[in-house]
């Protein structure tokens, strides 16, 4: 993966050529998901490759694992996944 002029892409070829390597492309994030597009590294100034070594794996503490599920079914359905949480309402017992 790599993040180019602000947006997530999937590298999904690359090409060695006189200008450099040339990067074949998939998008991910929200904005240019489903579209390809084809980069030069050396026009591309703020090309910035992604080391999944460098990921931190968070622990879900939503009940029932309810982000992550929800987060996966969107993926499946690729819908937007709402970033902010509704407020909670608290029931008062009669």
């Amino acid at each position: 993966m790599v993040i180019v002029r602000d947006e997530e892409w999937l590298v999904t070829g690359v090409e060695h050529t006189t200008d450099g390597r040339l990067l074949r492309c998939q998008g991910l994030s929200e904005l240019v998901r489903d579209t390809t597009a084809s980069f030069y590294e050396g026009l591309d100034a703020d090309l910035h490759v992604l080391d999944p070594a460098e990921a931190t794996v968070v622990a879900d503490d939503s009940p029932h694992y309810r982000r992550s599920r929800l987060w996966l079914e969107a993926a499946l359905r690729k819908t937007a996944v709402p970033q902010v949480a509704p407020p909670r309402r608290h029931r008062r017992e009669p």
